[in-house]
């Protein structure tokens, strides 16, 4: 048996420290059935300036399957310690299965819900596995990890964001009274 990882996220656009949700899917691409217990050690690089705030089990990983650390410390979303990433220093995760996930094609999942970065710009977000069930080495993530690091298929993947300034909206009239039939000019402000 072996991990392959896909991810997505559910706004590819979004503005400054507006709030993602990524999905990290592992799939079996072995010939034997990988039973509960089974774990898949996974990084995690964040974009500078993300900011987990729920990393959830949603499909054969318990909502509390997911543990993850950030150098070194135990990262506990939505406390004092969500960590922010930094592009450079990867999320240490461990997934476990709470059910068996089938042969050749089956799968599970789990999200991470982050806070986007709160400058605008390009971002990708990468993450990677150790091909090997209950393996502890996944390949460094990051732009140099390719789909046969580790030579296996599909050990990296990436997920590109635009994040943009939020807007700002005024608006205001000239008169604050005016008489019947009267003109009024409105200038509205982004």
């Amino acid at each position: 048996s072996a991990w392959k990882i896909t991810k997505s996220v559910d706004k590819a656009a979004i503005a400054t420290s507006g709030t993602l949700v990524y999905t990290i899917t592992l799939t079996n691409t072995g010939s034997s059935d990988l039973a509960s217990g089974t774990t898949a050690k996974i990084q995690e690089l964040m974009p500078n300036g993300s900011i987990i705030s729920a990393i959830t089990g949603t499909s054969k990983i318990a909502s509390t399957g997911v543990s993850c650390t950030y150098n070194g410390t135990a990262v506990t979303p939505g406390s004092s310690n969500n960590t922010a990433g930094d592009a450079t220093t990867p999320f240490i995760c461990t997934a476990t299965l709470n059910a068996t996930v089938g042969a050749t094609t089956g799968t599970a999942t789990f999200t991470i819900t982050a806070t986007a970065p709160s400058v605008a710009g390009s971002y990708t977000n990468y993450v990677s596995v150790d091909p090997a069930p209950n393996g502890t080495n996944p390949p460094t993530a990051g732009s140099t990890c390719t789909s046969t690091t580790n030579g296996s298929s599909n050990t990296c993947a990436s997920q590109a964001i635009t994040v943009s300034s939020a807007w700002k909206i005024t608006k205001s009239v000239d008169k604050t009274a005016i008489a019947t039939s009267g003109t009024l000019v409105y200038t509205i402000t982004l």
